[in-house]
């Protein structure tokens, strides 16, 4: 089968080659990118629409450059393929070890900074700094982390879940169901309850008390798991109905009706008084309200680089992983941002360098704690790492946030107080409106991305703009019951190691010898050893193929020869992508 119609119906047209690799896909609006292949399968260019071109260059095999319309990133390689440094421009990113572990991570270029870890015997990490600042880090017989920095972690000595996290001022206590799903959380300034779920693990009912005050919100959803109504303490305050692929098509807030259409290729054209228009790759490039236009600008990968709104144009530069890592206003930098990884941010500078904000970590992917100004700030979000309150260590709340359910910012109560994490614990830009995820961005006030999904319909939804099928609520919670793409902290800044989980069965993808060693052959591991972590962090996957077999496909993986493993490059997270969307294509008939 080389089609696949979507429930609007959309066709979207594929073609593949003798080795079953994709050569093109050609969208419902005739749009048309293709692929192409060396002798030893590597993809070697991407033709976008547009006729932008992203072209991979090999030598023996490995990675050394990547050529866009932006400029050349070049690979270097250190003795045992281990990766030396990825430049681009003046941007460099340089890597030291010892023997296979990584020891050093130096960023130069718009940010200059490092990064360094040590290691036990057992070649877990027992210290990392940045920022000026050196963590610590202890761990039990079972090599589970009990000790973070100033955090001591306490677990539950029969499934090693994290029952309490404390430095001796902020107290966090966990409690969890038989399916080690997160029931309550509940410190000193925030708590919030999940008090039903129903058979599939969505989330039905939610308690939140803050500042002494509590709202219980109930939830409703579709035959299809979209949700289609909010209620706050009895009244109703949102309403959602969807088109046949889970476009939005109206969404009432507090009494207000806004309604949306959209293009074969679900792209928005008209949401309430605002147009929108997108470019032949499929990103949004201009957005028009009632108070003028606002343009968007992108790079061949899909990074956004520019928005010019009607009274200010704002700029986003990006290392030499292609992470932002700096933003101009009206071309002054007024923030650089310091990573551990594609979603762990370590520290804010300002554009003069000087540390703004610094980030602590205990066990989970968002930081608990804020260094600014001298003083420290606890961090509270909701069950989806949404931030929803700052506290002193005094336990007073000195910020507040209220999101509806899509992540539109209802009320803060100092937006003078800047923290750059917003809705569901992405990066927000209070100028844009914008929430940075990764890879993409996403427009709360929609409910939508400005860029179709980089891995087209290996993401589980046949809408490639479409943001959690639906669901905002359980969106990142661990269902327990189906299949689901589950993250979980490593207890460090390094990074999370992200696997697949079906019932009781687990798969992840792993270096052959040691996390750390770049590259390596890498291989498969069933009953993957985070399959019951503590911080888990789970998104459910609809499989409605007969008999299961996207489930029974991934499971299967356990008998296949494995890829290189490579951190910077093809590490658990691609390949557990590209896991689902070899089976996606295989169980549907598209390959």
């Amino acid at each position: 089968m080389t089609q696949y119609t979507t429930p609007r119906p959309s066709v979207f047209d594929f073609a593949f080659n003798g080795i079953d690799k994709r050569t093109s896909l050609k969208s419902p609006l005739n749009k048309t990118t293709t692929y192409t292949y060396n002798k030893n399968r590597r993809l070697t260019q991407i033709t976008k629409p547009s006729g932008k071109t992203i072209v991979n260059n090999y030598t023996n095999d490995r990675l050394t450059s990547t050529v866009t319309t932006e400029g050349t990133t070049n690979y270097s390689y250190l003795f045992a393929n281990k990766i030396g440094s990825i430049t681009n421009g003046a941007e460099s990113l340089s890597f030291t070890y010892d023997g296979t572990l990584l020891t050093k991570i130096t960023q130069t270029g718009v940010l200059n900074q490092v990064i360094d870890y040590s290691y036990n015997n057992d070649f877990k990490v027992t210290s990392s700094t940045y920022a000026g600042v050196t963590k610590n880090y202890a761990y039990d017989n079972d090599g589970l982390l009990t000790t973070s920095g100033d955090y001591t972690l306490t677990r539950d000595a029969q499934n090693g879940y994290t029952t309490q996290i404390t430095d001796g001022t902020l107290t966090q206590n966990r409690t969890y169901n038989s399916y080690g799903e997160i029931t309550q959380v509940d410190d000193n300034s925030f708590t919030y309850e999940l008090t039903n779920r129903d058979n599939s693990g969505a989330i039905r009912q939610k308690r939140e008390t803050i500042n002494g005050t509590t709202v219980t919100y109930d939830y409703t959803f579709d035959d299809m798991g979209r949700l289609t109504e909010v209620q706050k303490d009895d009244t109703v305050v949102e309403q959602y109905t969807y088109d046949n692929n889970g476009n939005r098509a109206s969404a009432t807030i507090n009494g207000v009706t806004t309604t949306g259409s959209y293009t074969l290729d679900d792209q928005l054209l008209v949401y309430g008084d605002n147009t929108y228009l997108y470019n032949d790759d499929g990103y949004l490039t201009q957005k028009t309200t009632p108070n003028g236009a606002t343009t968007y600008e992108y790079g061949t990968l899909g990074e956004l680089r520019k928005v010019v709104t009607p009274t200010q144009t704002i700029e986003y530069l990006h290392n030499a992983n292609n992470q932002r890592v700096a933003k101009k206003v009206d071309g002054q930098i007024v923030e650089k941002y310091l990573w551990a990884n594609l979603t762990t941010l370590l520290a804010v500078y300002d554009g003069s360098d000087n540390l703004v904000q610094r980030f602590e970590y205990a066990d989970g992917r968002m930081p608990i704690a804020m260094m600014a100004n001298g003083q420290k700030y606890y961090l509270h979000y909701d069950q989806v790492g949404s931030l929803r309150a700052v506290s002193d260590s005094s336990h007073n709340i000195v910020k507040e946030i209220v999101y509806d359910t899509y992540g539109n910012i209802l009320s803060d109560s100092d937006e003078a107080f800047k923290v750059p994490f917003g809705f569901a614990g992405g990066l927000y830009d209070k100028d844009t409106k914008l929430t940075r995820f990764g890879y993409r961005d996403y427009d709360a006030y929609t409910g939508k991305w400005t860029a179709r999904d980089p891995i087209d319909f290996g993401g589980g939804d046949s809408n490639l703009y479409g943001y959690v099928l639906g669901d905002p609520i359980s969106g990142f919670d661990s269902s327990g019951l189906k299949l689901e793409l589950c993250r979980t902290g490593n207890g460090t800044e390094i990074g999370y190691h992200q696997f697949w989980r079906i019932n009781e069965s687990s798969i992840g993808f792993y270096p052959k010898d040691n996390p750390q060693t770049l590259p390596q052959e890498g291989k498969y591991k069933s009953n993957d050893p985070h399959h019951n972590d503590n911080d888990l962090s789970c998104k459910e996957y609809p499989d409605n193929t007969p008999d299961k077999c996207i489930e029974k496909c991934i499971l299967n993986y356990k008998d296949k020869k494995a890829p290189d493993y490579w951190v910077f490059g093809h590490q658990c997270r691609e390949e557990s992508k590209d896991m689902y969307k070899e089976c996606f294509q295989k169980c549907w008939g598209l390959k």
